[in-house]
């Protein structure tokens, strides 16, 4: 399995402060990022986040997966999901990294 084909079915993993995400893009006629987030306290949601109409990136780039994730988390967030509480965030919005700290 090459690293295209493991992304596509495992998904990307990024973090947030103590929240960690799995990104996975699904292309077809509607190109979408299903974002798992899972709380350290064990909850989970998954949000669906569509690809911008208009992007200035490829979808499947890293800063890509990054912006999905930060959607995603704004989505969860007033979904009802606490994420305040776990997510790190600098003066603009979530702080999204491709490694755990």
């Amino acid at each position: 399995m090459n690293s295209y084909e493991r992304r596509e079915k495992h998904g990307v993993p990024r973090y947030s402060g103590r929240i960690a995400m799995r990104v996975v893009l699904r292309e077809g006629m509607r190109d979408e990022y299903h974002v798992s987030i899972k709380l350290p306290n064990g909850d989970r949601e998954t949000v669906v986040v569509g690809a911008p109409a208009h992007m200035r990136i490829a979808i499947d780039s890293p800063q890509a997966y990054d912006d999905a994730a930060r959607a995603a988390l704004a989505f969860a967030e007033h979904d009802g999901l606490d994420v305040a509480e776990h997510a790190e965030f600098d003066e603009s919005s979530y702080v999204i990294r491709r490694i755990k700290r």
